[in-house]
């Protein structure tokens, strides 16, 4: 490192004492050289490192983006870009990836890795009282689940002997309704806690999609207009049909909600997303590693702030006046794309619409026609690369 200067002086031993990684790059990507922590952080020594080419170091749904982001930086000055380091023999590494470019002779461009595993920490605390919360909502719908159906029994019986034309019948009627919108509350309850029965199979995504929205788009009011993209993706997953319908139906409904009186565009698409949110998964601590396939649900309408966007999650989080809504329909939502095995995102800004990406872990099929689940967990030390493959050089 003893050739490379700043205005400032020297900055070797700077560089050799810090905590974040140093990688100096030429302006295809190649290192020239690498500090200590860089060594740690990648999990490569340095002579593995040098000379070889800096987009080997992160999945390869990950390289291309790497690779736009070294010619900004190039042309701009700088860029960055989180990704996941894939460490040889080690648990992949979810990392920020600082890029600036230095305008020497040489054209050098100077890396800096920033380990994020201690940040997501308060994530990983937040979701572990959202699954207590959930045994504790799983509880309580049992019960109360118990109690209804005797006050649902005992109206109805009640409601037999009574004339239909009654006043007193109406009553009871009411009483009925309010006992089936509580029976929905708890099924969301069961389903939140991971309670529910299931019966998962394969399933086409692209058809299950259809069949779900087939019924959603004849309530859709007349000022908003369904922009429906589905290609022909052959692409299985492991489900419930209900399951599908409950992710489809809240999204749909916020999004029609949200573009309200002023109507809009509603957007469902399907696409490919092999690998693609590695870093969402490092991120989650998600077990499943892909291949992945992506559906995405999104509005044009009023787009919610940053505050509202970290607790849509939230159980009984609500936007919503009073007795218009429970706050559990995206909580709902979120336990059931995590149960199976996949990320949901959210993108909003305010006057720039919502979109919710759902990603699920695609089925692979086997010689014999089976379909599984390729598992492989970033916690469990299965590295990416395996430990026999090296890092490529240039």
């Amino acid at each position: 490192m003893s050739d490379f200067r700043l205005n400032q002086g020297p900055v070797e031993p700077l560089l050799q004492e810090a905590e974040e990684g140093f990688l100096l790059l030429d302006r295809k990507g190649r290192v020239l050289e690498a500090n200590p922590s860089a060594c740690r952080l990648s999990g490569y020594r340095r002579e593995d490192l040098l000379s070889s080419d800096l987009v080997h170091l992160v999945p390869p749904a990950d390289q291309s983006t790497l690779r736009r982001k070294l010619e900004r930086a190039s042309q701009a000055g700088s860029a960055r870009i989180e990704t996941v380091l894939s460490r040889p023999g080690q648990r992949a590494l979810q990392a920020e990836l600082s890029l600036f470019y230095s305008r020497s002779e040489e054209g050098r461009i100077c890396c800096f890795l920033r380990d994020l595993s201690n940040l997501r920490q308060p994530n990983l605390k937040h979701r572990s009282r959202l699954e207590s919360l959930g045994i504790l909502a799983g509880g309580i719908a049992h019960d109360f689940n118990n109690l209804l159906s005797v006050m649902m029994g005992y109206s109805a019986l009640v409601l037999d002997d009574l004339p239909q034309d009654s006043r007193n019948a109406e009553r009871l009627r009411e009483v009925q309704q309010a006992g089936g919108r509580a029976h929905d509350l708890v099924e969301q309850m069961l389903v939140f806690s991971g309670s529910s029965r299931l019966q998962r199979r394969p399933l086409v995504l692209r058809d299950s999609l259809r069949q779900c929205l087939q019924p959603l788009t004849k309530e859709l009011p007349e000022n908003v207009t369904l922009d429906l993209k589905l290609p022909d993706v052959d692409a299985r997953v492991s489900a419930d049909p209900a399951e599908l319908q409950e992710v489809v139906q809240q999204l749909v409904r916020n999004a029609v909600k949200a573009m309200n009186a002023e109507g809009g565009q509603l957007h469902v698409s399907l696409s490919e997303a092999e690998g693609d949110c590695l870093g969402l998964l490092a991120e989650d601590r998600n077990e499943y590693m892909g291949p992945f396939i992506k559906f995405t649900i999104g509005d044009s309408g009023h787009g919610i702030d940053s505050g509202v966007a970290r607790h849509v999650f939230d159980p009984f989080f609500t936007t919503s006046e009073v007795g218009e809504g429970t706050g559990l329909g995206l909580s709902v939502v979120h336990g059931i794309v995590r149960s199976l095995g996949g990320v949901i995102t959210l993108e909003s800004e305010p006057g720039q619409g919502t979109t919710f990406e759902v990603y699920l872990p695609r089925l692979i099929r086997d010689e014999n026609g089976h379909d599984y689940q390729a598992n492989r967990s970033i916690d469990s030390g299965v590295p990416w690369p395996p430990p026999s493959q090296t890092l490529r050089r240039s």
